[in-house]
């Protein structure tokens, strides 16, 4: 997974910030559809396919915080990559490895071990196989410690590794290759440099750009919006959200004409509307959450004219 290599390049023309728009003759909010440019979708597809159709990504898109997420992602890669890379280059060394060497001479230092420990079990065989099994599947062997403790047993450790992750069904735990053609060609020619970055890039980019999604949709969240509201009107979200007791909202917006007398707030659950009111053209508050529930964003326009509203909600 090379994607940050072309996210500088990509960034610089993306679109990432979504609006929340009203109709001049509607006192209501309603979203914008969020969508991913052609570009958007490069990355996203680069850094995780399962990003495109995920809501917490869309909704990170219509926040304008899609630059956000990929800089997160990328500075954990380069974060994880950098502490990961220094303890694989020090096991490598402790089994006199070399980051150089290819899975096939690496196969080679495997079989002299099993040659000496194992009766001479051949690696392309059956019963290699079944000692790949039975040691990778369970706790009878507590494989990281005897390699820890036996450097000789490094090599072997790894070349199963290899082999158990090329040739298991996870779902079935069975052998899915012929016992005697375990490995691809390509494979078997790969350094053991190329086999960790692969390794490294293929775990990032199944758990860890989730881990990512997951503590930024659980941060705080901007919405903005904008309204032409008639006298006398009000306009509610139709999309609430979750608050606990003690958290805070900050409402900023600005309007015209500056002298109108205009409320922001929140409607909770029991419909109950929780407001600030304003009569110089702007606002600025946060208001302290009393009550854990569902919170609806509302302004009313309590003036006899016409009034433009636009800011953000953050919450």
């Amino acid at each position: 997974m090379r994607w940050k290599r072309i996210i500088y390049m990509v960034l610089a023309c993306m679109l990432i910030f979504g609006t929340v728009c009203v109709p001049a003759a509607a006192a209501e909010i309603t979203d914008d559809v969020p969508y991913f440019s052609a570009e958007e979708q490069q990355i996203l597809n680069e850094i995780n396919p399962s990003f495109i159709t995920m809501p917490e990504v869309l909704e990170l898109k219509e926040q304008g915080r899609l630059e956000e997420l990929t800089d997160a992602i990328e500075e954990e890669y380069e974060k994880r990559y950098a502490a990961e890379a220094d303890g694989y280059a020090r096991k490598l060394e402790n089994w006199g490895l070399k980051p150089d060497m290819t899975v096939t001479e690496l196969s080679n230092l495997t079989q002299d071990y099993l040659n000496e420990n194992y009766n001479g079990i051949q690696i392309n065989s059956m019963d290699f196989q079944q000692l790949v099994k039975k040691m990778f599947q369970g706790d009878s062997f507590p494989l990281t410690k005897m390699a820890e403790d036996d450097p000789a047993f490094g090599a072997a450790y790894l070349y199963m590794c290899i082999y158990y992750d090329e040739n298991i069904d996870e779902n079935t735990g069975t052998f899915i290759n012929k016992a005697d053609k375990p490995l691809g060609h390509h494979t078997e020619e790969k350094t053991l440099h190329q086999i960790f970055e692969e390794d490294f890039d293929r775990n990032f980019q199944e758990s860890v750009t989730m881990e990512v999604l997951h503590r930024m949709s659980a941060a705080r969240a901007a919405k903005s919006f904008s309204m032409r509201m008639p006298e006398g009107s009000s306009a509610l979200a139709d999309n609430s959200f979750l608050m606990a007791a003690g958290e805070t909202v900050t409402i900023k917006a600005s309007y015209l004409p500056f002298g109108a007398s205009v409320d922001f707030g929140l409607v909770d659950s029991d419909g109950v509307f929780h407001y600030f009111n304003t009569t110089n053209g702007n606002i600025d508050k946060t208001m302290q959450i009393d009550e854990s529930g569902s919170y609806t964003l509302k302004v009313r326009n309590n003036s006899n004219q016409e009034v433009k509203v636009s800011g953000f909600i953050k919450y």
